[in-house]
């Protein structure tokens, strides 16, 4: 695979009682996409800098607080970290603190399969792939909820998840694939049912609990 075509997150949430998080954020960016940032932080004086990571933060989580950033050069590509606080991460719900915002994964049916049919191909002439991952550390007296990691495996493209428990912390690393294809119209109702099913998978929030339920 190029890697230039990986998209790769990363995000280490520490949870509060409340429900908010501290979060901290990386993500690399490649090719032009590190130029194209470098280029816009250096236009703005450096008293306004902090707005353009205010904006990032926002776009990503809601309502983030308490916002830094900063861009790390490396011999090849760039990573930007962000550091924030989400209020409201996850919210109290039958018994349980529901994590909406620390869902890393963007749907796919508004860019692929928003159509009811199609009477032309559908060409993927990049392949889609993704590499999620969630540190999600829970309050004291809370941990995350047990589940089987995620899977689905079809034609159409793939999501393998990881899952680990390390220092009262769950490790999620979740792969979505997806080759570059084409779709034929008749095969578009099956390909948008992958879609779908991908979709409801790969957004289900991170749930906590009482520890000992």
């Amino acid at each position: 695979p190029n890697p230039d075509l990986i998209e790769e997150v990363s995000v280490k949430a520490v949870v509060s009682p409340s429900g908010d998080a501290r979060i901290a954020f990386r993500l690399p960016l490649r090719g032009g996409q590190a130029e194209q940032l470098q280029q816009r932080v250096d236009s703005v004086p450096s008293d306004q800098v902090g707005m353009i990571y205010r904006q990032m933060a926002a776009s990503l989580f809601p309502g983030a607080d308490q916002v830094s950033g900063e861009i790390l050069h490396g011999d090849a590509d760039a990573v930007i970290l962000l550091q924030l606080t989400a209020p409201r991460a996850c919210e109290a719900e039958n018994g349980e603190l529901v994590c909406r915002s620390l869902v890393l994964s963007n749907p796919l049916v508004p860019i692929l399969a928003s159509l009811s049919e199609r009477q032309y191909p559908l060409v993927l002439r990049l392949p889609i792939e993704r590499r999620l991952e969630l540190d999600l550390v829970s309050p004291p007296g809370w941990s995350a909820v047990s589940r089987p990691p995620r899977r689905l495996t079809t034609e159409w493209g793939s999501v393998a998840e990881t899952l680990t428990e390390a220092d009262g912390a769950q490790r999620s690393i979740m792969h979505i694939k997806l080759p570059a294809q084409t779709v034929e119209p008749e095969d578009y109702e099956a390909f948008a049912r992958f879609c779908q099913a991908l979709d409801e998978l790969t957004t289900r929030p991170p749930r906590l609990e009482k520890a000992g339920q």
